[in-house]
């Protein structure tokens, strides 16, 4: 079971880490009413998460095949096994993301699929390092204040709460 945990928690933050890697790198976000350098310092997050999942990546191809961690003997997973990882969690989250683009209105100029993956990937790490309940409250005050610069609040809001009922649906498997 604690294979299986840990298998599943690396997984989630491989794509993570790659996506925010991509998107963070490539288009830093704006935040309303902070200062111009706090948004190219999203670059700089993304070159971090893509140094961590480089070294990541590097560790599972090059690095030993057994590893003890607090007295437990553990065996990464091979090189392959890890870019099958990232590409699956990568879609994961994409796909995600994609839902919560489709329910924003579509005739909004200057707010591509890209920037809102960003803005989407950013407001999971706030809900997700804030230690609430499935980030209740913190992912959508994040989500209104990332989309502040395109979308008035109560839009982005509906939005946000129509994801959440997606996400929630009575169809999908505990």
């Amino acid at each position: 079971l604690a294979r299986v945990i840990g298998f599943n928690f690396i997984t989630f933050w491989l794509g993570f880490l790659r996506l925010g890697a991509i998107v963070l790198t490539r288009e830093p976000l704006p935040l309303p009413g902070a200062a111009p350098a706090l948004a190219a310092s999203s670059r700089w997050i993304g070159a971090l998460f893509a140094s961590v999942l480089a070294a990541y990546l590097g560790f599972t191809a090059f690095g030993p095949r057994r590893v003890r961690i607090a007295g437990v003997e553990v065996s990464p997973p091979g090189f392959g096994t890890t870019c099958a990882q990232i590409a699956l969690s990568s879609l994961d989250w994409t796909l995600a993301a994609s839902v919560f683009f489709a329910l924003l209105p579509s005739d909004t100029p200057g707010l591509g699929m890209d920037r809102v993956l960003g803005v989407f990937v950013v407001a999971q790490l706030a809900g997700i390092v804030s230690h609430v309940p499935a980030g209740l409250g913190v992912f959508e005050g994040a989500l209104v204040l990332l989309l502040a610069p395109w979308l008035p609040p109560p839009q982005v809001l509906a939005s946000a709460l129509a994801f959440r009922r997606t996400r929630s649906s009575p169809l999908r498997a505990p």
